[in-house]
């Protein structure tokens, strides 16, 4: 973008962007281009409001004493306040030699006037302006892999049949309609699918042209409205290239996953069928840095860290699992379910960091074979660039490899001695999510485990107490509270504001017995059961989503400089004004959220 450019300044400045296009042309036609040399002032505090300045080059401050100043840079607007309040409430002086674009205060009312959406973004919340911010960056490729919806994408044609379907039959219908694939209908069983290399196999198999085929069932299939996130994100779990889509009048298409990746760049690898085509670790070992390589990608355009950090779990979920099968015989993957806990296991990771992970075993597994699998795939996983975890949360330590039986028995020790290693067990076995194997043996360790704590409400209590751990680092006026020594003029921001959020909600969670371990999820489910308000829920899900996208910002710069992604501080005044006004924010909704868990387990009563 040519900041200089006023036309295409003001198409993708928030709230210009949304303005018709014949006010958008005013605008740009009244902008002057103003200079103005370090050190001038350009509006004292109670003086009348000249316009609105429109940042080109250099830098503005504006003078808050009780707060500190503020510091607004190129592509961003100062002045509003003062446009709507008649007077400027702070004084505004020029930080760094300043070329800005000048937008008068008669013109920028008169927009208003005649669309008052655009008055209403500067009197809006933060979070209000944030999603704008982000929706405006949020273009190109992109935007339309995350919300393009299916229905608007050139479906490639199916076939259709009903039972029974002859090899014969298949083969006419898939070449008359110029099909990869058709639709199987059956009264009894519903629809199924069968591919052109179903059909092709059947006739190398079999050479009977009259031989019955059967199809593929369930059939995975979305909705038309269901955008290519979600659609990317179904194959990728049902370990598949393509699913139908099915039409608001009945008929289907098929959505092929190489269509939706080629949306993001022309050469985004397509990793899932990296690992799916894996026959050794040496081979999964290259997925790691493609993977970094497509999220930084994705960050620097703006793509939102929840989305990232969905798509980041999914396909590590699916490294695991290849993993898992290289290291692991038949046998004990069919007798047994490898998960994963932690950030893992919620489908929040942004940047690989260390293992969490752990194995339930049937009746029928093998334990002494179970022991040395164990121990091969956490050799496996560092190799693959996963360290180990130092807590020794792992397949290969016995305690994370344990019969259902055997991990009940550790979930009812661990709820007659709270102390701090039970409740972390507790909280690390909430987050479960299996990735390969039988889903039932951990059912069991679910049950087990809301029933258990249902049953306990004190030991939730304890839970929850610790989000209090570690302080807010907001200060009285909504300063930052810095840290010293190591990290000095820096903050936390797991300690600060993402544990405590995602702790804290895991806990409400485990009390109204819900099943989904991702926050954002868990956050949506407890607004349905009335946990929280709407608003709430929203403002929740909102700093969580702002606060991970501050984390994988320094991961990634820790990544570039060649350090592992494992600190997660960062210097305030890094941020551009707008970013340090929206973690101002999100750690006041952290504050708040942490009274309200207060409040609700009555934390004021524990010993």
């Amino acid at each position: 973008m040519n900041i200089l450019d006023p036309v295409e300044l003001l198409d993708h400045l928030p709230p210009f962007d949304r303005l018709p296009a014949g006010l958008l042309a005013r605008a740009s036609a009244a902008l002057d281009l103003v200079y103005a040399p370090r050190g001038q002032v350009l509006a004292e505090a109670g003086t009348r409001a000249e316009g609105l300045w429109i940042i080109a080059k250099g830098v503005v401050r504006e003078c808050r004493e009780a707060e500190g100043d503020v510091l607004y840079g190129p592509g961003e607007a100062v002045g509003a306040q003062g446009l709507l309040q008649g007077i400027h409430p702070r004084a505004l002086e020029v930080h760094e030699e300043l070329i800005a674009h000048l937008l008068p205060a008669h013109v920028f009312h008169a927009l208003g006037a005649q669309h008052p959406a655009f008055l209403n973004f500067y009197r809006e919340d933060l979070e209000t302006k944030r999603r704008a911010r982000a929706e405006a960056r949020e273009r190109g490729a992109l935007t339309m892999l995350l919300h393009t919806r299916l229905g608007d994408m050139p479906l490639n044609p199916l076939a259709r049949l009903r039972t029974p379907v002859r090899l014969h039959q298949a083969a006419r219908a898939l070449h008359a309609d110029g099909a990869r694939a058709l639709l199987v209908e059956d009264e009894a069983l519903g629809f199924g699918m069968l591919t052109q290399s179903d059909v092709v196999g059947a006739l190398a198999e079999t050479g009977e042209l009259a031989a019955e085929l059967p199809a593929r069932r369930p059939l995975v299939a979305m909705d038309e409205d269901a955008d290519l996130f979600d659609a990317l994100r179904m194959m990728l779990r049902h370990n598949i290239s393509q699913l139908v889509v099915w039409r608001v009048d009945g008929s289907a298409g098929l959505v092929r996953q190489k269509d939706i990746l080629s949306l993001v760049a022309s050469h985004a690898p397509l990793l899932d069928r990296e690992i799916e085509r894996a026959t050794s670790l040496e081979e999964l070992g290259g997925v790691g840095g493609h993977l970094v390589e497509l999220v930084r990608g994705l960050h620097g355009r703006g793509v939102r860290a929840r989305h990232i950090s969905a798509w980041v779990s999914e396909l590590n979920a699916r490294l695991y699992a290849k993993a898992w099968t290289l290291v692991a015989p038949a046998a004990l993957v069919e007798d047994s379910t490898l998960f994963l806990m932690g950030s893992e296991g919620r489908g929040e990771q942004l940047l690989r960091t260390d293992q969490d992970n752990g194995l339930l075993l049937s009746v029928e597994a093998d334990e002494t074979g179970a022991a040395e699998a164990g121990a091969r795939l956490s050799e496996a996983l560092e190799m693959l660039g996963l360290p180990r975890c130092p807590g020794g949360i792992m397949v290969s330590n016995p305690i994370w490899r344990l019969t259902p039986e055997g991990m009940v028995r550790a979930i009812g020790q661990c709820v007659d001695h709270p102390d701090g290693d039970a409740l972390l067990r507790l909280a690390m076995l909430a987050d479960a999510r299996a990735v390969a194997g039988r889903e039932d043996l951990l059912r069991v360790l679910r049950d087990e485990l809301r029933d258990q704590l249902a049953a306990h409400p004190t030991v939730l209590a304890r839970m929850a107490r610790q989000i209090l751990a570690f302080d807010t680092p907001l200060g009285v006026f909504s300063g930052f509270v810095l840290e010293k020594g190591g990290h000095k003029g820096e903050l936390d921001l797991k300690k600060g504001g993402l544990f405590p959020l995602m702790h804290g909600v895991r806990v409400y969670a485990l009390e109204a017995g819900v099943d989904e371990t991702n926050t954002f999820e868990r956050i949506e489910r407890l607004r349905e059961l009335g946990r929280f308000d709407a608003d709430f829920a929203r403002d929740l899900s909102g700093a969580y989503d702002f606060l991970l996208s501050l984390r994988l910002g320094a991961m990634l710069e820790q990544n570039g400089a060649g350090e592992a992604p494992t600190d997660s501080h960062i210097d305030p005044q890094r941020l551009n004004h707008f970013d340090r006004d929206l973690l101002r924010d999100a750690l006041r909704t952290v504050e708040r959220f942490k009274r309200l868990v207060h409040h609700h387990f009555k934390l004021q009563l524990l010993s």
